[in-house]
């Protein structure tokens, strides 16, 4: 009897260790792991393209830099080369625009500052089978100060496609547009000195193919650039929408 007693209870000591481990193995992989996976790191190489080019006068000073750089990326996604070549494109279609202001820079500066066009790019977010990366530029072509700017790409690396918002917030067009609306009207309320006084009209009235964003990994940030919601000394006003 003694020995049936023992064996019935380290088989239970048995059956309720293996369901705990069970249960932990569930509350393991639906948490932790979960956010794992849904956070995978994509298996990409990035290089960076870099292009330099000095305009000089007459005398030998260089009176204009123009600088750009972009991501050349590769691995096994099917949508790489189409992404490749929308950053070329940018590329192009950038110097392109620069024949004007080459053309428009006096052969003789006045002052020691350079004229100049420079971009930077940064990727904020390589994961899901997603790559965003924001492009920053600065023009400054004399006076106090230049402008800085900003352009940016969030693309599928399986198709090469523009990322849908309405896809990964899992939410219409008005409501994404209600929770930028809401996020920024938050910012201003908290330093209503800051900006401007119609600021919360500006944002009411940017339409929704008008928002400006780039993905992070703590959510998307949008953004307004300089002068359109505060000072320049504000810089870029942006706002931080979480992923579900």
């Amino acid at each position: 009897m003694y020995r049936k007693r023992k064996e019935w209870l380290r088989r239970a000591a048995i059956y309720i260790l293996a369901g705990i481990v069970i249960v932990f193995l569930i509350l393991y992989f639906s948490t932790d792991q979960a956010g794992a996976v849904k956070a995978k790191e994509n298996d990409l190489h990035i290089k960076p393209e870099t292009f330099n080019q000095e305009y000089r006068n007459k005398r030998g000073q260089v009176r204009l830099i123009l600088a750009y750089q972009y991501p050349n990326i590769s691995g096994k996604y099917e949508g790489i080369d189409k992404i490749n070549c929308r950053y070329i494109t940018m590329f192009s279609n950038w110097l392109r625009d620069q024949e004007e202001l080459v053309a428009a820079v006096p052969n003789d500066l006045q002052t020691d500052a350079r004229y100049g066009n420079e971009v930077s790019y940064m990727v904020t977010y390589n994961k899901n089978s997603i790559i965003s990366v924001l492009f920053e530029g600065y023009l400054y072509t004399g006076g106090a100060h230049g402008m800085p700017y900003r352009n940016q790409l969030t693309l599928s690396l399986d198709t090469g496609n523009e990322v849908q918002l309405t896809n990964i917030l899992n939410r219409s067009e008005e409501e994404i547009k209600q929770l930028v609306d809401e996020a920024f009207f938050k910012k201003i309320d908290s330093q209503k000195d800051l900006y401007w006084e119609n600021a919360k009209g500006i944002v009411e009235k940017t339409t929704y193919a008008e928002l400006k964003y780039y993905f992070t990994e703590e959510g998307i940030v949008f953004y307004y650039d300089p002068y359109i919601l505060a000072p320049f000394a504000g810089g870029f006003i942006e706002a931080l929408v979480k992923y579900e």
